[in-house]
């Protein structure tokens, strides 16, 4: 066959070589080559052109056709821009009611410092809060805003009074925002650089996770099916008509959820979203509804918005999706944005940082240092590498730009020619930059806090996935800015996956090896010059190494300065001598550090006895919290694929952690063995992965060798999203560890009334009493674990315990109390 084939070919080969009947070659040549089915197609779609050649209608039809269908992805439809006139371009729809915090310090400040200042606002109060709106009015009046009005509702609906603002507003475009949200300074500006430059069905979403790697940009259109399954938006900015004939906001929405709904309007009708990543920071409530009514609320809104939209947008995927993808040229995009003909522009400084080599770290804190209240902003343009540090580090006087973001219709000089025809720009360098003096008065640095915060910097080695980072990421956020304020910094290359939890909280993220601050040296010089430039009080250190290392040329330089260590445990080796940090750091910087932090008292004595020098007032114990209203198993239903996995007969027992010698994942196959063989009806659920001193191998290999595939189920790493369901169908937390501080699953579990069967180590026991779960103090003794979750077998006690265990979290371990510890923390250290 083989050989027959090869002559073929070089028979063809030679015909084609000498110019002879080259089609029927080429022909023969493909038929030796295709596969048999290739043949056949091949075959069909000739007869196929043979018929269209015979019909002449029915080829022009399909030319027609196919025209059409590349005309939709490739020819550019036009749209002229037209000018609005004199009326504001935008008007924003401000929701305030009771529960948000004052909207004259967190919006009405943000709006004040707006790069785009005409725009008309509604104060929408509503519930017949008339103190509130004779406030505003007078605020409003005395500063001199003409487009910024107050409209009193009686009706308590948010929705009908949006609706009724949305009939009286003058602007083009409408955002709809709650009182105790802030804009970044250039939101408004963004947003009509880029709703200009689109047709009339183009609006524009503020996406939630606006921070990382894989954050949308400007060129992002929202996805139709997406959109109906997550709410991601934090605001849309969207043309008034559009609205209108959309009928609003939907009122039979429940509260909260008409923004969602109304955007995933838009999209049903044709109107395409592009996503601007953007800061709009979230409403922090007074009095926050609880977590588990927000679950509840969420799904039942999802359902009802899937019930409006769900079959249409399905069925009509593609052609929103196409329609999306159309090619659109505008002309005259800038006629409504730029300043009329003569009129004075506003002056500017502008550092063009595109296509610059220069060290990101030295030169980002000063930029953000700038006062807020200067009259003159600085602008500065910057590379896609560069946006995520400035989505989260904000400053009222500074206007990042992007410039890849608005290269629309193949325009690479949009931006820069807005910049240059809106502003009177006086350009910068990076070699003069803070020389350079302000026009009309000194050009100087300041720290931008309110006289009386407390300014904290914390230094960590990371922010990632990981119970002591959770712990972490909880009380950080729930510190309140009324009294402090906090920057953050990490020492160590990671993905960092968690900043974006805290971006909302912090004054300033600093993640250093991505701003190329790489070795110690320069760590150093950033930490010296930080603290220098934002007057830092205290100085507050969680295992970063190059911290501690810093402390001897920081307290040298700033000999006021506070230092708080904070520790979770000690390690071990494996011959059971004791390291890490809370072991090495004591003996070494004591007389550098003013207060340790750790989570459980038999840490501090145990550092104590090895140290005896070292004085015991200095510890000051604050123990980890859980957030019990969204931990709560009350009224929950677990996934349908994580619920399949539960024995509805059988004792559900959980481990979830690394499959490492601290965690001691092979104890729990012994423990697994020793309960087949008295009989006791279990399901095993084990969730994690090898990390660190991996003992995985060795777990997989006794697994199977056991026999034990069928009871002891391992998951591997799971998405903490999660994690709730894994409480809920299981009765038991069972941990082996050989040491720990206090783990965050334990926390977590204890809040879903799962009862606790743990190893007596570290400060699982100020959890843990015999009311509400077990400390077992033999943590090698497989059997000590077996006879406690015999007892658990016990419906009732078990129901009893769980009970507790709850409630335990709920009146001693919640973090509505987090707030008051940390701040008497940090005042008496200041005192002191």
């Amino acid at each position: 066959m083989f050989n027959r084939t090869r002559t073929a070919w070089f028979r063809v080969l030679s015909e084609l070589g000498c110019g002879r009947q080259k089609t029927c070659q080429l022909r023969e040549l493909l038929r030796t080559i295709l596969p048999s089915v290739w043949r056949a197609r091949l075959r069909r779609w000739r007869d196929r052109a043979v018929i269209l050649r015979r019909s002449h209608k029915l080829k022009l039809l399909l030319q027609e056709n196919l025209l059409a269908y590349a005309g939709r992805f490739l020819g550019p439809h036009c749209y002229h821009q037209e000018l609005y006139g004199h009326a504001p371009l935008l008007t924003l729809l401000v929701s305030c009611d009771f529960r948000a915090n004052n909207p004259l310090t967190d919006l009405y400040a943000s709006l004040k410092y707006q790069s785009w200042p005409h725009f008309e606002v509604f104060f929408l109060v509503s519930d017949g809060d008339q103190e509130l709106a004779h406030r505003l009015a007078a605020t409003i009046a005395k500063a001199g805003y003409a487009d910024w009005k107050v409209l009193s509702v009686d009706s308590s609906s948010r929705v009908a009074a949006c609706n009724r603002a949305l009939n009286q507003a003058q602007g083009k475009y409408i955002v709809s925002l709650k009182g105790g949200e802030r804009l970044a300074p250039t939101f408004l500006e963004k947003c009509l650089l880029l709703l200009e430059a689109s047709p009339p069905h183009f609006f524009i979403q503020s996406v939630n996770n606006s921070f990382g790697v894989d954050e949308n940009n400007g060129s992002e259109i929202a996805n139709p099916i997406a959109s109906l399954h997550e709410n991601r938006f934090r605001a849309v900015v969207f043309p008034r008509l559009v609205g209108l004939e959309l009928a609003g906001y939907n009122e039979t929405l429940p509260v909260g959820y008409e923004d969602w709904e109304f955007y995933v309007n838009l999209i049903r009708h044709g109107c395409v979203g592009r996503s601007l990543p953007a800061r709009v920071y979230p409403c922090h409530l007074c009095e926050s509804e609880p977590a588990e009514n927000v679950v509840a609320d969420f799904t039942f809104g999802k359902k009802c918005i899937q019930v409006l939209h769900l079959g249409y947008i399905v069925n009509h995927e593609r052609s929103l999706r196409r329609r999306a993808r159309q090619y659109w040229q505008v002309t005259e995009p800038l006629c409504n944005l730029l300043p009329p003909t003569g009129a004075a522009k506003q002056t500017a400084l502008w550092l063009d940082l595109v296509g610059v080599s220069f060290a990101a770290w030295k030169l980002f804190p000063k930029l953000l240092a700038r006062p807020e209240v200067s009259k003159t902003p600085l602008i500065v343009t910057i590379e896609s590498r560069w946006q995520s540090f400035f989505r989260c580090n904000t400053n009222a006087g500074l206007q990042v730009y992007l410039p890849e973001e608005y290269r629309l219709q193949g325009n690479r000089d949009y931006l820069y020619n807005y910049l240059q025809a809106s502003y009177q720009l006086e350009k910068v360098c990076l070699e003069d930059f803070l020389q350079l003096p302000e026009p009309g008065s000194a050009y100087s640095l300041n720290a931008n806090n309110p006289k009386g915060k407390l300014r904290i910097l914390y230094v960590a080695p990371w922010l990632i996935t990981g119970g002591a980072d959770t712990m972490t990421v909880d009380w950080f956020c729930q510190l309140n800015s009324v009294w402090s304020d906090k920057y953050f910094v990490t020492t160590l290359f990671r993905d960092n996956n968690w900043l974006p939890k805290i971006a909302d909280y912090a004054q300033g993220i600093y993640d250093l090896p991505a701003l190329g601050c790489l070795d110690p040296a320069a760590m150093t010089d950033f930490l010296l010059e930080f603290i220098a430039l934002h007057k830092i009080d205290i100085l507050h250190i969680m295992n970063s190494e190059i911290a501690f290392q810093t402390l001897p040329k920081l307290k040298e330089r700033f000999p006021g300065l506070k230092v708080v260590a904070q520790f979770h445990c000690f390690d071990y080796f494996a011959d059971g001598r004791c390291t890490g940090y809370a072991f090495e750091m004591p003996p070494r910087y004591d007389h550098l550090i003013d207060r340790y932090n750790l989570e459980y008292p038999q840490l501090g004595d145990e550092i104590v006895q090895l140290y005896p020098n070292i004085e015991s007032s200095k510890f000051e114990v604050i123990h980890g919290r859980v957030d019990s209203g969204f931990y709560n198993p009350e009224g929950r239903q677990p996934g349908a694929q994580i619920a399949a996995s539960q024995r509805k007969e059988a004792l559900n027992l959980l481990f979830i952690g690394r499959l490492d010698r601290q965690k001691q994942p092979l104890r729990l196959l012994k423990i697994a063995v020793a309960l087949r063989a008295q009989g006791v009806p279990f399901v095993m659920h084990v969730i994690g992965d090898g990390n660190l001193e991996s003992q995985k191998k060795e777990f997989m290999a006794e697994l199977q060798e056991q026999g034990l595939a069928d009871q002891v189920r391992f998951y591997g790493e799971q998405p903490l999203e999660t994690l709730v369901d894994w409480y809920l169908i299981s009765d038991v937390l069972l941990l082996t560890s050989d040491w720990e501080g206090v783990p965050m699953v334990l926390y977590q579990a204890m809040a879903m009334a799962v009862v606790p069967v743990v190893a007596d180590v570290g400060g699982c026991g100020e959890l843990v009493t015999p009311a509400c779960g077990y400390l077992v103090a033999e943590k090698e003794n497989a059997q000590a674990y077996v006879s406690a979750l015999k007892e658990l077998l016990d419906d009732r006690r078990q129901q009893e315990m769980g009970a507790l265990a709850r409630q335990r979290m709920v009146d001693h371990f919640s973090l509505a109390g987090l707030d008051r510890e940390y701040r008497a923390f940090y005042e008496d250290i200041i005192i002191k």
